[in-house]
Formats: structure tokens, C-alpha cells, sequence
């Protein structure tokens, strides 16, 4: 065992020598460890504000892109309707029980005709069966990729 001093409080404390050469060691306790990662947090996460209620909120860099809404309420709130989850339940309350396409009634799905989505309007809703559904999903794959053959 080694005395050192923590980084963070400057408090001696004893570490294995075995954890110092892994990089371990540099503090005495884990609330010191924790208070060492907030202090660094501002170089790591970056401050968005809110498309909703325009609060200030921090994520990290990789998410900068994606994210838009600071919480889940207002995630909900931009969504033309009740949020994704809801869609589904909201589709089959107002359009009618059946495929769209051949008119079968069992194994129904919810197709967002423009593929986002994100997008809930019910104007980009569809209502498809699970065999009508694969076949729109294995088209789009063979005119994306013409060189992979799904067959059909």
C-alpha cells in the first residue's frame, strides 16, 4: 500500500500499487471521484436550449444532433400528436380495422408512409398487415440496394 494524496480534498489515503499503475489511486473516496467528474462535465457536455420552453439543458456532445427537447413532457409537446407510443393506439381508434391494402383483419400494423417515425401526423399513418408490411419494407430494400436481392 502506498500513501498518497486525493486530488480532489488533498486528504491522505492509502492505494494498492496494483491500482495505481491502472490509473486508479487519485482519490480517497468515491464522492471525490464524483465531484472530480461534475468538475470536468462542462468540457465533455454542451448546453442546448429547449425547441419547447427554451430551457437551458447539458448532454453530451455525441447527442447534439438528436436531441431537441430538454424533458419527455416537452418531447411530447413537439410532436404533432401524443408522442410515438401513443400513435399506434390513436391510428386504430380512428381509421378503419383492416389492411389498407388487401383488407385482411389480423396482424395489424401501423406504417408511417414516409418512414420517420417522428413524424404523426395521421396523414403519414397507414394501416398494413404484417405480410403487406414486409413486402413494402423488402421493395424499398431492393430499390435501395440493387445489388442485394430480398426475395419475395
Amino acid at each position: 500500500m502506498i500513501k498518497l494524496h486525493c486530488q480532489i480534498c488533498e486528504k491522505e489515503f492509502l492505494a494498492r500499487e496494483v491500482d495505481i499503475k491502472r490509473g486508479y489511486g487519485k482519490f480517497c473516496s468515491l464522492s471525490c471521484s464524483a465531484k472530480f467528474r461534475h468538475m470536468i462535465q462542462p468540457e465533455t457536455k454542451i448546453t442546448k436550449v429547449c425547441t419547447i420552453c427554451g430551457r437551458e439543458y447539458l448532454l453530451n456532445k455525441a447527442r447534439v444532433k438528436a436531441s431537441r427537447y430538454c424533458s419527455r413532457k416537452c418531447l411530447d409537446e413537439g410532436h404533432v400528436t401524443t408522442g410515438e407510443w401513443k400513435a399506434r393506439k390513436e391510428a386504430f381508434r380512428n381509421l378503419p380495422n383492416r389492411c389498407n391494402r388487401c383488407t385482411r383483419v389480423k396482424d395489424l400494423l401501423l406504417h408511417h408512409r414516409n418512414g420517420d417515425h417522428w413524424n404523426n401526423l395521421p396523414s403519414n399513418w397507414e394501416i398494413l398487415c404484417r405480410i403487406c408490411h414486409g413486402r413494402h419494407h423488402k421493395s424499398n430494400l431492393n430499390a435501395r440496394h440493387p445489388k442485394i436481392r430480398v426475395k419475395e
